[in-house]
């Protein structure tokens, strides 16, 4: 392994990923929900990612973002010379990516950095060092504004107790393996699943191995979450006291349901809980009873309670997209008491929604919500948004930015150009952006040629027609074409009723 990679997984660049969560408006809600002042900072924040990976959501939300300051760090040349890249093809003049370490950043190895509104790092800080880990809350400490808000999400105990054993066998057994990090890792869950299978039970378990053998479960995935020489998965009350020095205080979970404890604690847990007085103890014991393998902290330095009243107008200001389907009757099912979404109060809300982003005082102050009783806003926004029907959006103008088109034409044509199964896409609406399958990226590009988009069409565009004539002598042949192009015309007809209708409300085309 290479020096400068300090025992993390190096040799293999780690899968690319978007994280909607890390978006502004979202953090903002975050702290609504939880009645404390957000940053709102407007459009022209300033936002950085720790640990970016290859880029792309620095990279979605500078699109989505033009006015904002976007800067992002990670020590691996290649996800920076993939992120830089990728912003160069979309012209992205607003954003910019440093190959360094958390060390030399929190000494000063990038100059004339501004402070910041928002600071992320998603999966990172449960995968490196100490000396990493104390770099990070000293570069906040220093570059993050004073009601700045921090995005950080980690693996957690007890969620990865059953695991610990597993990863430090996965890790040693790989290191006696040569070559790449993925092929080891994959050596070494072979040798721990024949294990698990002697009687070996504390090499893991039946389901954390089905999980590990999906085949949605990439090999680069599991060189990074298990080989790591630093793993270790924290406490809440971790990770609390280590950004408590850089004057951080837990402001709530990127998690929506989270942050509504009857939805996640039963009855008697929420009362045993309410004894306990430190609401970092209070947190951290919370996950025993929801045991969660990975928490979505939100932290922010400077808490400042907005009382009730202010809280409500805040939220009521605060807009909401629509982002995908939702039925009814909808239930929020949980340890404590069910959320239910009746369709007479949320069906006026989504089809509202359906014609374009909308505040959600709007919402509310529809006649045939407040004929029904309107829910308080903050179950409204908690509720579509944790339910991923929605997300939260500070601007309701759905022309597509420049910049927004920019980056997707360059997406779409990167991914079916590679054969990527996926393709990451700015919104002008909501700061952040979604993904879309081949089929999706697909219908974009015929529909930026001005190509048919109905699905049976647009297949026989894309492949031509079917002539019967041509497999005469192959009906084997026949019907693999036959179901190729009914498997296409499936995702084709998904992507035209679901997504196309979408990118229109959000600015995406």
């Amino acid at each position: 392994m290479a020096e400068w990679s300090a025992g993390y997984v190096a040799d293999i660049e780690y899968e690319p990923g978007l994280f909607r969560q890390q978006a502004p408006a979202h953090l903002d809600l975050v702290c609504l929900l939880n009645g404390l002042e957000p940053p709102q900072a407007g459009e022209d924040f300033a936002w950085c990612e720790l640990g970016c990976g290859q880029g792309v959501t620095a990279n979605v939300i500078a699109a989505a973002n033009p006015k904002a300051t976007i800067h992002a760090v990670d020590f691996h040349p290649a996800h920076i010379a993939r992120a830089r890249a990728t912003a160069k093809a979309a012209g992205l003049g607003n954003v910019t990516f440093h190959e360094t370490s958390f060390e030399e950043l929190a000494d000063g190895a990038v100059p004339d950095l501004p402070a910041f509104d928002y600071i992320t790092l998603h999966g990172v800080y449960s995968w490196v060092g100490v000396e990493a880990k104390r770099a990070i809350v000293r570069f906040i400490a220093r570059a993050l504004k004073p009601g700045g808000a921090v995005y950080i999400t980690y693996n957690t105990l007890p969620g990865w107790s059953n695991q610990i054993p597993l990863q430090r066998l996965l890790l040693e057994y790989a290191r006696t393996v040569p070559g790449r990090s993925d092929h080891a890792a994959l050596e070494a869950l072979d040798f721990a699943e024949a294990l698990f299978g002697t009687g070996a039970r504390a090499a893991g378990d039946a389901d954390v191995f089905k999980r590990l053998r999906d085949p949605s479960t990439h090999p680069t995935y599991l060189a990074h979450e298990y080989l790591n020489g630093s793993w270790q998965p924290l406490l809440h009350a971790d990770v609390a006291r280590d950004l408590a020095a850089a004057k951080l205080s837990y402001a709530g979970s990127a998690h929506m349901f989270m942050n509504e404890p009857s939805l996640v604690l039963s009855a008697e847990q929420r009362a045993l809980l309410d004894g306990i007085a430190d609401p970092v103890l209070r947190e951290s014991f919370a996950d025993y009873c929801d045991v969660e393998r990975h928490r979505c902290d939100v932290f922010v330095r400077g808490a400042r309670p907005l009382p009730p009243a202010l809280r409500e107008a805040r939220l009521r200001g605060l807009g909401l997209a629509l982002i995908g389907p939702i039925g009814f009757p909808y239930t929020i099912d949980g340890k404590g008491t069910p959320l239910v979404l009746e369709e007479r109060v949320y069906g006026p809300i989504i089809a509202a929604l359906g014609a374009g982003a909308r505040r959600i005082g709007e919402l509310l102050d529809l006649p045939e919500v407040r004929s029904t009783g309107a829910p308080p806003a903050r179950q409204l926004a908690l509720a579509l948004v944790g339910a991923g029907a929605a997300m939260a959006t500070q601007g309701l103008d759905a022309t597509p930015l420049e910049s927004v088109l920019r980056f997707n034409r360059a997406q779409i044509a990167e991914a079916l150009a590679a054969e990527h199964p996926v393709a990451w896409l700015a919104a002008s609406v909501g700061g952040a952006g979604l993904h879309t399958d081949a089929a999706g990226a697909l219908l974009y590009r015929s529909v930026l040629e001005g190509g048919p988009t109905e699905a049976p069409l647009l297949v026989d565009h894309l492949l031509g027609p079917l002539r019967v004539t041509d497999f005469m002598n192959d009906p084997a042949a026949l019907q693999a074409d036959a179901q190729r192009r009914a498997h296409l015309a499936q995702g084709l007809d998904r992507a035209a009723r679901f997504e196309w209708t979408a990118w229109r409300r959000l600015g995406m085309i």
